[in-house]
């Protein structure tokens, strides 16, 4: 439907939006073109062209379609970990901002919970800058099967697209009756 008088566009149904860098599907989008903003809802589908695929019940696209706001958010990236948050913001540079924020690299559903990952970094925001390959999070808590082991005020590692860089890898713990419970912190060095 199109109301001339309002300027707006409203598109019911099976809605595909097509842009440079993504693609978006929803059940409902309206779209007002003086404001350069569209409201999808239901069932949002975001497809990046990196590979990822967030989905969320409301999404609204500005800036030629280039930045999006959604509340809440629920992301697969390409390397197939997983990303949940209250609230996502991406600006029309590429960067991305999630707040209140769950990243676990388990194959997992975390808006179903099943299977529930066995560890997670929950952050009060998440921010990945595309640019630096880099994902930054602040108060960082992570928990192994739901209970909370370690606090960091700040961590960044490596986004997806990056193949190697050196930094601590994923910790490891043990029990024997001759050591007790134990952990290792392996630290990997990139000799490229």
């Amino acid at each position: 439907e199109v109301d001339k008088n309002k300027n707006l566009m409203i598109a019911t149904g099976n809605v595909i939006i097509n842009s440079k860098n993504m693609t978006v599907k929803a059940d409902k989008v309206v779209y007002d073109k003086k404001a350069d903003k569209a409201t999808a809802i239901g069932n949002v589908i975001i497809e990046a062209e990196d590979g990822s695929i967030y989905k969320s019940e409301e999404v609204i696209l500005t800036e030629e379609f280039k930045a999006i706001s959604a509340i809440p958010l629920f992301g697969t990236l390409k390397d197939k970990s997983n990303i949940m948050s209250k609230s996502f913001k991406k600006t029309a540079d590429g960067s991305s901002y999630f707040k209140e924020g769950i990243y676990t690299a388990c194959d997992c559903n975390l808006k179903k919970n099943d299977p529930p990952p066995i560890w997670t970094l929950n952050s009060k925001e998440i921010r990945h800058k595309p640019d630096e390959k880099t994902i930054y999070h602040k108060h960082v808590t992570m928990k192994l099967f739901s209970f909370p082991i370690l606090y960091i005020p700040y961590l960044s590692h490596p986004d997806w697209t990056v193949k190697r860089k050196s930094g601590f890898l994923t910790p490891s713990f043990g029990y024997s009756n001759r050591n007790g419970f134990n952990t290792t912190l392996p630290y990997y060095i990139t000799t490229s």
